[in-house]
Order: structure tokens, then C-alpha cells, then sequence
């Protein structure tokens, strides 16, 4: 292929730095990705974990630079030291080989760049974008970035002044006592006015106190400034997509979703999907009988509602929890994982669990997997205490400790050469999260609640988690549309800032719709009036991917012939619940056929058709499998 010498002459001073032995392009070319997503990664993540996690100087330097977490270096010398010089080379090395992939003929070499490339490429972007949003928001909130980088995010005179006229516009326009208002959310939050939201989500309160939070939160929300900050930098980061080769349909192309169309098309028939709206529906009347009989007679379901239902009949917490509780808590969850998981219970310097209980820390979990400078995993999970109760902590857990049990047993199968050197980094995310999904649902069941749950649904072990994973379609379509918009900017050719005009129409738009389509199939709203329209810069398919199962699920055969038609594909769990049953995780066998899944869904690079495998699939190949990559009976 004439394209291959053209790439193998252009990148030949790059090239040289990974080859082992005799020249072969195709074998260094997946090298030098998987040598750029290595560098990215550790730029991307770590970095974000400190940030997160709001650790000052000295935390960051004992996590990021422990003998055995010294971060992983290039091994192409050539390359500029900073990320920022580096970034341009990188863009230029996904232009080449998106144009290289598309050139290709269906292969499993095909198959093996088209996943190193999609995840340098979100490394890339992210790694290049990350911490832009968090450096433009505090210099709003008047926080410099030294402050930031040491860990020293107390509320600023800005924000404490915003808060205070919130409370300001809320007593004069509702008859309040201003001071005595004033007084009372400082003693409740001790000067920290982002309490606010976790008193509001995890606390039991009074209702008439729930309301006026609210309310309150919404006068917080009303400021535009950071949601045209995030539309801006996402054209930024559109543009430098575009010039890769990628608009909005190749680009879903690209990461195995249809186009931006159908994909839509998906969506919506999943918001209107009978069978899934009746098991949300289930779990309401199950879970929030209040709620739900309010949604019977008015047919409007409030979140607001849901929230205070759930925190009285789960008994949650009147006030915000102690360090002290926080730890049991922790403990706890542990204790019940790892009893079904012991692989996730290994702990080493390369191994680590973050619990920030920091008022201003994230409140999203995450898993974080990157390179020492040995090219040894190193795994940080990043959970999130503070705002999780058990019910909630336990699944999340084991939800980002399969991320981490996954990874770990792929490196265990690329040193034993069951699976070649750089598989873990060309797995898709959405292959992981499938089984994250499995195992989180499964310990939603494990926490004992307060009240007998007698629903048990098909694709949703709970309310809540029906609730969460519904909310992705929405979301999901706001984010293709908009980059959408983006390509037509694109192709009449703008290429520079974009104008306010667009941004307030942008905004309004897209808001609007993504208000709208949280009410298709089900009609969901809120009582506080304002509603912000969201968007995730670096990732386009942020939402989608969460939600993959249910838009790219192979449809029944067309044929009239019933000997003919084809049954639809059963799902991982399933076969897995068909063949073990509810409690399938008790079972040693299921536990097996699970952690041999993760090396053959690596192997494979996708989980399609895994289903009707875990049925018939021998326990005793599956133990051989993991025995050679170095699992051993206790790991089980």
C-alpha cells in the first residue's frame, strides 16, 4: 500500500525509537500509539485525580511520585517535554491514522488500530483540554491557580457573595427574615456553602427546608458565564477533531454507533421503550409509593419528589456524616466486596483507593489506569464517601473496582502472553462498562434496606439506577446535536471564535430540547425553574456510551419465515443469570466464567455474542485460562 511508505518515510525518525528487530511498519505503528496513549493518559488522569481529590503539594508528590508510580516516559526521544508541544505531533500521528484505517480493508488489524486509535485519541483530547474548564471557573470564583494546585479551594469572596444574594432574592420575594435565614445556612454548612446540594441530596430534611434549598439552588444556577465557557472550548476541541477527518457521523462511525441519525433514532426509542418505562414504573411503586401515586394522578414525575421519598424511607441521615461514620461506612462495603471479589482487594503502591471527604472534591467516581515509567499498571480508584450512602457507595465500588480487577487481569494476560503487549489499552471503554454494569447492579441487591423491595426488574436492579441510566438519552442527544452544529460552522468554513449570537441561541436551544426530551416516554420534571443545559467538552460521546446496550442492540431478523428468523443476541447477564440464577455471584463458577469474560472481551475487543457463549461455555477451560495468566483459586 502506497500509503504505508509515505507514513513509514514521514514518521521514520519516530518509528526507529519502537522497533524491535526487523523493520515492521504496521507492528511499530500500533507501538507508537500505544506509546502516545501511555503519555496522554498519565497527562489526563493523574492530573485530574489531584485536582479531584483536592490533594495540596505534598499529597501530589507522595501519589504521583512513589518509587513505583514515577510517571511513564515516551520512548520516542524526539518529542518535545511538555504535553502542550507534544499535543500537535499527536494530532497529526490520529489524522494519519484515521486516514489509514479508512483505507484498510476489514481485518482484525483493522480492528486492533481502530481501538488504539479511538483511545489515544480520547486521552489526547482530554490530557489537552482537561483542566482548562476547572482553570477558567476559578478564576471566576477568584482562586488563583498556585491556590488551586495546593489544594487550597475554600469558598471565595465571589462565591460566598452569590450564595449570599441567593438567600438575599429568596427572603425578600418570599417574606423571609434575611439574617435569620443567613444564620441558618451557615450554621448548617460552617461557612462552606457547597454543602448546600449535599444536605439537599443525601440528607432526610423537612420538606418546607427541601423546597427552599431548591429554590435557592436555582437562583445559583441561573449564571451563563461557565455554560458558554463550555460550548466554547468544546468548538475547540470540535475543530481539532474535524481536522482529523472526523464530523459527527464518522466520528460515531469510527466508535461503532450509527449514524448521528439513527443514533437519535435509538434514543428516542429507548425513552419510549413500553417495556423499560414499566420497569422504572415498577420500581417507583416499589420504591417511592408516594411518588408514584402522585405520578398516577397528575402524570408528572418530580425529581425533587423522588429525592425526599427516597431519603425517608431509606432513613438516610438527618445531618451530614462524620469522618468517623464515613469510615465505617467504608469498611464496610469493602468487607462485602471483596468477599465476592478478592482480586479487588490487592493493595499496592501501585494499587490505590482515594476516599476525599474535601467539601469542594469531586463527586463523581472514576478509575484511573495509566504506566509507571517501569510500564507497569498503576490503578487509582477515586470514590466518592461524602456524597454516597452504603446503598449507593457499595455499587459504585464494585462498579469502579471491576474497571481496576478488569486492567489488572489483562496486564496479567499481555505479560503471560495469553493476550499480545497493548491490549488493555485498545479495549473500548464501553466493553469495560458493560461489565461494570453487570456487577454494580448485582450489589445494588446486596444492601439491606430499611423496607422489603419486592421488584426486582430485568434491565434495572432499582429506581435508582433506572433513573440514572435514563437520563443518559437526553443528554446523550444534546451532545450530538451540538457537534452537529459545530460541523455546519465547519463547513461554511468559520475556523475562529464563536459569536454570542450562537452561543445564546446555542444555549437556549439545546436547553430547550434537552428539557423536552426529558419528558419523551415519561414525563419528568423539576420544581425549581431553572434548568441548565449540559455538555462534556472532551467527550462527545459522554452519556452514549453508558447507554450503548440499548441503541446498538442487534434487531430481530426481517424474514416473514418464522424457521427462518434469527432470535435476538441475549445479553452477558442473561446467560449469566440464566445459567446461575438471581444470586449468580455466589456461585464460584459464575465468578470464574466473569473474570475469563474480561480476558476474551479484550481478546475479541467487543462483548457481541459473548452472551450465548457464557451459556455453554466449560468452567474448567475457563479456570485453565486464568491459572496461565497467574489467577489463582483464592482470586476467585
Amino acid at each position: 500500500m502506497k500509503l504505508v511508505q509515505t507514513l513509514a518515510r514521514k514518521y521514520q525518525s519516530e518509528l526507529k525509537y519502537l522497533r524491535d528487530g526487523k523493520k515492521n511498519f504496521r507492528k511499530e505503528w500500533l507501538e507508537l500509539l500505544l506509546d502516545l496513549t501511555d503519555v496522554s493518559e498519565e497527562q489526563w488522569d493523574l492530573v485530574s485525580i489531584r485536582y479531584d481529590a483536592v490533594l495540596n503539594k505534598k499529597k501530589w508528590q507522595e501519589l504521583r511520585y512513589h518509587p513505583q508510580r514515577k510517571p511513564y516516559q515516551t520512548k520516542v526521544k524526539s518529542l518535545p517535554k511538555s504535553y502542550k508541544e507534544k499535543y500537535p505531533f499527536i494530532k497529526q500521528v490520529l489524522k494519519d491514522s484515521y486516514t489509514y484505517w479508512n483505507k484498510l480493508r476489514k481485518s482484525d488489524y483493522k480492528d486492533q488500530l481502530g481501538r488504539s486509535a479511538r483511545y489515544l485519541l480520547d486521552c489526547a483530547i482530554n490530557a489537552r483540554y482537561d483542566t482548562e474548564p476547572m482553570r477558567l471557573a476559578d478564576t471566576l470564583a477568584g482562586r488563583t491557580e498556585e491556590e488551586r494546585d495546593d489544594g487550597k479551594v475554600d469558598p471565595t469572596d465571589y462565591i460566598l457573595n452569590r450564595v449570599d444574594y441567593a438567600i438575599k432574592e429568596y427572603a425578600r420575594f418570599n417574606n423571609e427574615d434575611y439574617t435569620k435565614l443567613k444564620k441558618k445556612y451557615d450554621k448548617l454548612t460552617g461557612g462552606r456553602p457547597g454543602l448546600i446540594t449535599d444536605y439537599f441530596y443525601t440528607c432526610d430534611i423537612p420538606d418546607d427546608l427541601r423546597d427552599e434549598m431548591l429554590k435557592i439552588l436555582g437562583i445559583l444556577s441561573r449564571d451563563e458565564t461557565l455554560d458558554f465557557m463550555a460550548i466554547k472550548i468544546a468548538w475547540e476541541i470540535w475543530k481539532d477533531i474535524r481536522e482529523i477527518g472526523l464530523d459527527i457521523d464518522s466520528y460515531l462511525k469510527f466508535y461503532d454507533y450509527p449514524d448521528h441519525q439513527k443514533t437519535i433514532q435509538g434514543l428516542e426509542k429507548f425513552l419510549f421503550d413500553k417495556e423499560l418505562t414499566k420497569e422504572m414504573l415498577k420500581h417507583m411503586e416499589d420504591e417511592a409509593p408516594q411518588t408514584y401515586s402522585r405520578y398516577k394522578k397528575t402524570g408528572v414525575i418530580y425529581s425533587s419528589d423522588l429525592i425526599a421519598e427516597e431519603a425517608r424511607r431509606k432513613k438516610r441521615p438527618k445531618r451530614l456524616r462524620s469522618e468517623k461514620e464515613l469510615k465505617e461506612m467504608i469498611k464496610k462495603a469493602e468487607e462485602i466486596l471483596y468477599d465476592y471479589l478478592p482480586l479487588a482487594k490487592k493493595r499496592s503502591p501501585r494499587n490505590v483507593i482515594l476516599n476525599p471527604t474535601h467539601p469542594a472534591s469531586a463527586t463523581r467516581a472514576l478509575q484511573s489506569t495509566t504506566k509507571n515509567s517501569s510500564g507497569e499498571s498503576i490503578i487509582v480508584i477515586y470514590m466518592t464517601p461524602r456524597i454516597n450512602l452504603l446503598d449507593e457507595y457499595l455499587p459504585t465500588l464494585a462498579h469502579e473496582s471491576i474497571h481496576a480487577v478488569f486492567n489488572t487481569l489483562i496486564e496479567m494476560a499481555e505479560k503471560s502472553s495469553v493476550l499480545p503487549e497493548g491490549t488493555q489499552k485498545r479495549v473500548a471503554q464501553s466493553v469495560q462498562e458493560v461489565y461494570t454494569q453487570i456487577v454494580q447492579d448485582y450489589f445494588y441487591s446486596k444492601v439491606k434496606l430499611p423496607y422489603k423491595k419486592k421488584y426486582h426488574g430485568k434491565e434495572f436492579p432499582n429506581l435508582f439506577s433506572a433513573w440514572v441510566t435514563r437520563s443518559q438519552a437526553p443528554f446523550s442527544r444534546s451532545q450530538i446535536l451540538l457537534r452537529k452544529k459545530f460541523d455546519e460552522l465547519w463547513d461554511k468554513g468559520e475556523r475562529g471564535d464563536l459569536k454570542e449570537e450562537f452561543l445564546w441561541r446555542t444555549k437556549w436551544e439545546l436547553g430547550e430540547k434537552e428539557k423536552d426530551w426529558r419528558e419523551r416516554g415519561l414525563k419528568v420534571s423539576s420544581k425549581d425553574s431553572g434548568y441548565s443545559y449540559r455538555v462534556s467538552p472532551p467527550s462527545p460521546d459522554d452519556g452514549l456510551r453508558y447507554i450503548r446496550s440499548f441503541i446498538v442492540r442487534k434487531d430481530q431478523s426481517k424474514s416473514t419465515s418464522k424457521a427462518n428468523a434469527k432470535p435476538k443476541e441475549m445479553s452477558i447477564k442473561a446467560a449469566i443469570q440464566k445459567r446461575f440464577g438471581k444470586e449468580w455471584m455466589e456461585s464460584k463458577d459464575a465468578r470464574t466464567i466473569l473474570l475469563w469474560l474480561f480476558i476474551e472481551s479484550a481478546k475479541l475487543g467487543t462483548t457481541d455474542g459473548l452472551g450465548d457463549v457464557v451459556l455453554k461455555v466449560d468452567v474448567t477451560d475457563c479456570l485453565a485460562t486464568l491459572k496461565k495468566v497467574g489467577v489463582k483459586d483464592k482470586d476467585i
